[in-house]
């Protein structure tokens, strides 16, 4: 009986640490950012809120990550086995708060070819639902967190462009000083400014619209902070051309 019982006790001290986890929580900040610079530089997009309840002391772990699209298709994953991955230490009975900027090491993260491509030429993130998966790992990729990974649905969408109002498309003006006028940008993250540029250019000979506010030298280009910009006297006149072929703005 005592050999059966220090069987047992021996058993329950040496499953104990093995059964014995980190509490965690994933906060996303939504609506996500599509810029991915923003995801590099706001450290409150993601957080992940740590708590150790037990008696054991956690070193040197790490936070893995992956983002699948819709289809369950991986599309970045941090490489967990990189010297760069951040590490962290957690004491017994300690609670900690990790920011995205300091969980992840943008340089130790794999991303798909077209979504890197598209990065890198935009800096923005493409469209679509994603699903964000954090595990809680050691040092030899074995899973320490309660509950095993756990996931956020994140939606990124681009902002809708602004639509022109007036001067409508091929009107003719009836004041040598209109007020031109558009729509805001729609889904654009409500804690940027956005900034309007206004560009009216003359169509030459053979031009189309876009070629003439591509190629040509504009008559007004200025940055306006609202969604309307009333031509003023000091601007250049339009009655100095004469000729039907017209402005692209």
């Amino acid at each position: 009986m005592k050999r059966l019982l220090f069987a047992i006790i021996i058993f329950i001290l040496i499953g104990f640490p093995i059964n014995a986890q980190i509490n965690f929580h994933l906060i996303v900040k939504k609506p996500v950012p599509v810029k991915f610079s923003k995801w590099q530089q706001d450290p409150n997009i993601i957080q992940l809120a740590l708590s150790n309840l037990t008696l054991n002391s956690y070193q040197n772990f790490s936070i893995s990550f992956n983002i699948k699209d819709e289809k369950g298709r991986i599309k970045t994953y941090s490489r967990d086995g990189d010297p760069k991955v951040k590490r962290f230490n957690l004491s017994a009975g300690q609670t900690l708060v990790i920011p995205g900027t300091e969980a992840v090491n943008f340089k130790a993260v794999t991303y798909n070819k077209s979504i890197e491509d598209i990065i890198l030429s935009t800096n923005s993130l493409p469209e679509g639902n994603y699903l964000l998966c954090v595990r809680i790992i050691d040092t030899l990729g074995n899973d320490i967190g309660n509950g095993g990974e756990k996931c956020e649905l994140i939606s990124i969408y681009l902002p809708e462009p602004p639509n022109l109002i007036s001067p409508a498309n091929a009107s003719n003006l009836m004041s040598n000083l209109p007020q031109f006028i558009w729509t805001p940008v729609i889904g654009q993250d409500p804690t940027v400014q956005v900034q309007y540029r206004i560009k009216i250019a003359k169509i030459l000979q053979g031009q189309t619209p876009k070629t003439a506010i591509e190629t040509n030298i504009p008559i007004l280009d200025k940055f306006v902070n609202t969604t309307s910009y009333q031509y003023l006297p000091s601007d250049y006149n339009l009655n100095n051309y004469n000729d039907d072929l017209g402005f692209a703005w």
